[in-house]
């Protein structure tokens, strides 16, 4: 049985270094990104989010203070760094809804990934409410490239 660990994320431990995370998205001036590589430039919404197979990233980062963040984690067995976590994972099979839909809410960045595609994507939360409350997403159906 898999069980989930959470561990913080900071700047000696980067969002960018987690193993396994095969999609971000952050959104800036140009529009929504979905990309397999982490931005490296400024992210004006402060966010960045990642996923990947039993794996998901928030990472906060601001000009002003540093980054900071989480990782949370599916295992097999509880090992260090990571703390057990209570999580309840909604999917698309519990009724959750696409990812947007109100068509004129989405621009994606052009030349990545068409907003229709995206739109139709199933969004999967999952909650994690202890030893933290956090909140992770994922648009797990995609193909990024």
């Amino acid at each position: 049985m898999s069980s989930y660990g959470l561990r913080a994320l900071s700047d000696k431990a980067s969002a960018q270094a987690v193993a396994g995370v095969t999609a971000w998205a952050w959104a800036d001036h140009h529009g929504f990104h979905i990309n397999q590589n982490f931005p490296t430039g400024h992210v004006p919404t402060g966010w960045v989010w990642g996923w990947g197979d039993g794996v998901w990233v928030r990472w906060r980062t601001d000009a002003y203070a540093p980054a900071i963040g989480a990782e949370l984690r599916r295992l097999e067995r509880m090992q260090p760094p990571y703390e057990r976590a209570t999580v309840e994972v909604a999917q698309p099979a519990d009724g959750l809804p696409s990812a947007v839909t109100e068509r004129r809410f989405l621009k994606m960045v052009p030349g990545e990934l068409d907003a229709a595609l995206v739109r139709e994507q199933p969004l999967t939360l999952v909650r994690v409410y202890s030893p933290a409350q956090l909140t992770f997403y994922a648009l797990d159906g995609l193909a990024v490239t």
